[in-house]
């Protein structure tokens, strides 16, 4: 996974106009994904929609994994990890373990999360504001999006 990331980071280097293309694509994606966050919000809901999904899987921790395997999301930061990084480390290898560190750094991320998350309390806050996070989580992500198309270079 390494190499090809170097070797797209190499091929953003060299073609400018695909990291502009990818960021018109990922800012599209993320001002989908914030509409339908701001949509929900305001249709509200009673269950998360995963809800069946933890069921059928039998274990949040399992479907979290296979969610986040399965997460293309973490390709594309690698990428722009290794091609925004690439200029500014001094040498290869800090970059490669920049790059190994990232695994490292989610594991823990989402080992807080998950241990956060699962006091009653935390849940318990969580869930009577679900309406209002679920509006705030949809315009930031629609923000975000909006940037990334503003800062891509036009095509």
């Amino acid at each position: 996974m390494f190499s090809a990331a170097m070797g797209l980071g190499g091929l953003i280097d060299t073609a400018p106009a695909l990291w502009d293309g990818v960021r018109l694509v990922a800012g599209g994606a993320l001002i989908y994904m914030g509409a339908r966050g701001v949509s929900a919000a305001v249709r509200g809901r009673s269950l998360p929609e995963n809800q069946s999904m933890v069921d059928a899987a039998g274990s949040p921790f399992l479907l979290g994994l296979m969610t986040n395997l399965a997460n293309p999301k973490a390709a594309v930061v690698l990428v722009g990890l290794t091609a925004v990084l690439g200029d500014a480390m001094p040498d290869r290898s800090s970059l490669i373990l920049a790059v190994l560190g990232m695994p490292v750094l989610a594991a823990g991320w989402f080992v807080l999360l998950s241990t956060v998350l699962s006091h009653e309390r935390v849940r318990a806050v969580l869930e009577s504001n679900q309406r209002l996070l679920d509006m705030s989580i949809g315009i930031a992500l629609a923000g975000v999006g909006a940037i990334l198309i503003q800062t891509a270079q036009p095509l």
